[in-house]
């Protein structure tokens, strides 16, 4: 009867995963007893490295199955076996071991093309924060490095204290630019992007049709426009840039503007009459 209670206790053990497998860490061997108490029989007595299992811990004291049979030692003389421990390791997540796996799924793909989409457009913005902090710095340094030089060609301050000042207005400067780009944060971040947008329409033709496309909207600005009249009954158009022409003529389909300019007017908007 006892034996078969053993057996099915090692089933369920096995099937629901309570039972752990630890290796006995005492090299003068460990006593096993009947109870969890030190003034219970010892049942036996396991050499240094035996392989048990273990069902559940009883303060300090761990109730385990070996085989022979049952029975309780003291839990700080045990250890994980090595086959748990690696166990424990494989089912472990990691969230940097899942960040840089690649198994070659569609989903591994799309995640691979988001870290190097985010890892350039943050090396991007890095290196734009980095110079213009950098620029800061070498500014002040050289203001700071003139000064110095003018007042010791006045002989006011000595050779030594002239990279001594300029090595802490490099500093100073590097702190103001830093202070720059977190409080103008805004506006750094869109004078990057205008810098960016403008310099892929400067290398000629390899622009193609972008940049020939702003060029044609000047062109349209200039020579479109909105007809207005002012308090005292002049007319004037606005052209698409903003700019105001004052038209001196009278009459109502056209009218010539202070440059000299035609214009046709069409109620209340006009265009440049081309020559």
């Amino acid at each position: 009867m006892k034996h078969l209670i053993l057996i099915i206790s090692f089933v369920i053990c096995s099937l629901t995963g309570l039972a752990n497998n630890y290796i006995v860490n005492s090299k003068h061997g460990l006593n096993v007893r009947s109870q969890p108490s030190v003034n219970s029989n010892v049942v036996a007595t396991l050499s240094y490295q035996t392989e048990i299992e273990v069902n559940a811990f009883e303060g300090d004291w761990a109730k385990i199955l070996w085989n022979e049979g049952e029975g309780y030692v003291n839990k700080n003389y045990i250890v994980p076996s090595k086959a748990n421990v690696e166990q424990g390791k494989s089912t472990s997540w990691s969230f940097w071991g899942w960040l840089f796996s690649f198994d070659g799924s569609f989903w591994a793909c799309v995640k691979w093309l988001f870290i190097i989409v985010f890892g350039l457009t943050a090396g991007f913005f890095a290196f734009e924060f980095i110079g213009r902090i950098l620029a800061a710095g070498l500014g002040v340094w050289i203001l700071t490095l003139m000064v110095c030089v003018i007042l010791w060609m006045f002989r006011i301050i000595e050779s030594e204290t002239i990279w001594r000042a300029a090595k802490w207005g490099f500093n100073i400067g590097l702190v103001c630019g830093v202070i720059y780009v977190i409080l103008d944060f805004r506006n750094v971040v869109s004078e990057i992007f205008s810098s960016g947008s403008s310099s892929s329409c400067s290398s000629g033709s390899s622009c193609g049709g972008g940049c020939g496309s702003s060029s044609y909207n000047d062109t349209w600005n200039d020579n479109h426009g909105s007809v207005f009249t002012d308090s005292s009954g002049e007319r004037y158009v606005v052209d698409g840039n903003g700019k105001r022409h004052w038209l001196w003529s009278d009459y109502e389909s056209s009218a010539h503007d202070d440059g000299g300019e035609e214009w046709s007017i069409h109620g209340d908007s006009a265009e440049k009459v081309k020559r």
